[in-house]
């Protein structure tokens, strides 16, 4: 087996996983969000939007 195939194998092999496991960070941190609801987040909204009438 030569070296471009080889290095083609990987590369195959490195894009699949890439596509296959790639996992959603912005997911994930809104589901952080939602679940333990921090402080910081809260105060965060209030400063973009004004606090609850």
């Amino acid at each position: 087996m030569k070296l471009a195939d080889r290095a083609l194998i990987a590369t195959t092999i490195l894009a699949v996983d890439l596509v296959a496991f790639a996992v959603p960070l912005t997911a994930l941190a809104a589901a952080w969000v939602v679940l333990a609801r921090p402080a910081w987040f809260r105060r965060l909204v209030d400063a973009l939007y004004g606090p609850p009438r």
